[in-house]
């Protein structure tokens, strides 16, 4: 009411029947829980923000074949991973699926055609692959703020994975 509609505290007191007083305190506490989120809210903007200029330092680019990592300037590869064929496939195709997701640290995760989950540390080496009954499904993986992997496959089961 004070803030939003510039109402003074003793009206706001007489219109809620509370002493004057008590709307100040409730107004400092407002204040400073306020501010409290604010600076969560922007540490982690900053977290989210240090992981995408990573990204965009070591551009992830999914191709058809493989997980790459190239600078964003010179287009210059500096990692790439064969991911394995899709499984009873005479031609062998490879393939990732949906869009790879990076966490904070640069390790990358990606789902292919051949029924794995994949997670590469930012310099392209394998730090683990979960084999699963089909396919990771089209949709790119997700991170949750604690961390932890989450991605849907061709037989409708969510997985949730964490390092």
């Amino acid at each position: 009411m004070h803030e939003l509609d510039c109402q003074p505290a003793p009206e706001i007191a007489r219109a809620l029947e509370i002493p004057v007083n008590t709307v100040y305190s409730r107004l400092r506490t407002a204040r400073s829980e306020f501010v409290a989120a604010v600076k969560r809210f922007q540490a982690q903007e900053e977290r989210l923000r240090d992981a995408d200029l990573d990204a965009e330092r070591a551009l992830i680019e999914a191709a058809q074949t493989a997980l790459g990592r190239a600078n964003p300037n010179t287009h210059a590869v500096t990692w790439s991973y064969l991911t394995g064929p899709e499984p009873g496939d005479p031609a062998q195709f490879r393939g990732v699926q949906g869009f790879p997701v990076v966490d904070a640290e640069g390790t990358v995760y990606a789902g292919a055609v051949d029924h794995r989950m994949y997670a590469l540390d930012k310099s392209g080496v394998l730090k683990w692959s979960l084999l699963i009954d089909e396919r990771p499904s089209e949709s790119s993986p997700a991170l949750s703020a604690d961390g932890t992997l989450y991605f849907t496959a061709g037989n409708g089961y969510l997985y949730a994975i964490r390092d």
